[in-house]
């Protein structure tokens, strides 16, 4: 394993809660599908997601104000039609590892110019 491979292993440190996550770029998102009351048999779905502070939104007519309310994203479609996102309920997050790094010279691939 080189340095910066090392390195950038180091960053990922685990996962924290969600209270932690920053609400303000993309992070994966974990979420508990499933788990038996013992805890047993616990299946996660990890996804890239991030924080919408204007997720859903209602009409108030009292204030004749729009009210937002933030919510988890990953922009997928909940409802064909309705043109609903879907929200997430992650329990925790971990920061997105940097991209790989392109050396000088190295080509693309698949169809990318070099």
């Amino acid at each position: 394993m080189t340095d910066a491979a090392r390195e950038e292993r180091e960053k990922v440190v685990a996962w924290l809660p969600i209270e932690t996550a920053p609400r303000d770029k993309c992070v994966l998102l974990a979420s508990l599908a499933f788990a038996n009351a013992a805890g047993i048999g616990a299946v996660w779905n990890i996804t890239v997601g991030y924080w919408d502070a204007e997720f859903v939104f209602d009409w108030n007519d009292e204030t004749d104000q729009t009210e937002y309310r933030g919510a988890w994203t990953d922009d997928t479609v909940a409802s064909w039609g309705m043109e609903e996102r879907t929200e997430l309920r992650p329990t925790h997050w971990m920061p997105l590892p940097s991209p790989p790094a392109i050396e000088r010279g190295e080509h693309l691939r698949e169809g990318g110019e070099g």
